[in-house]
């Protein structure tokens, strides 16, 4: 069985999961939504993506389990109460 950091060094980007905080119209709203998660949530990566322009993905974390999302989940819901688990690839080195 391989380690993680063997299974880093061979596929540095994998499919894992990220959390969807929501999706919003402008990138402007995006990046304000970003700000107010990052001063909540200081610890958790937050970044945009915007392949369905002209909507933008608010996702955070990287996580190689739902199941290690889960309790992270937890305490967005409380800010965010349509945050979702969503499949995503992740940078294998950031996801816990």
């Amino acid at each position: 069985k391989l380690t993680t950091a063997e299974i880093c060094r061979q596929n540095p980007r994998l499919m894992g999961y990220k959390i969807q905080l929501t999706v919003v119209k402008t990138n402007a709203e995006a990046n304000e939504i970003k700000a107010y998660f990052r001063r909540r949530f200081p610890s958790i990566k937050a970044e945009t993506d915007a392949s369905l322009r002209p909507n933008y993905k608010i996702l955070v974390g990287s996580y190689f389990k739902k199941e290690t999302a889960a309790p992270d989940l937890r305490r967005i819901k409380e800010y965010f109460k349509n945050a979702t688990i969503v499949q995503y690839y992740i940078f294998c080195a950031e996801a816990k």
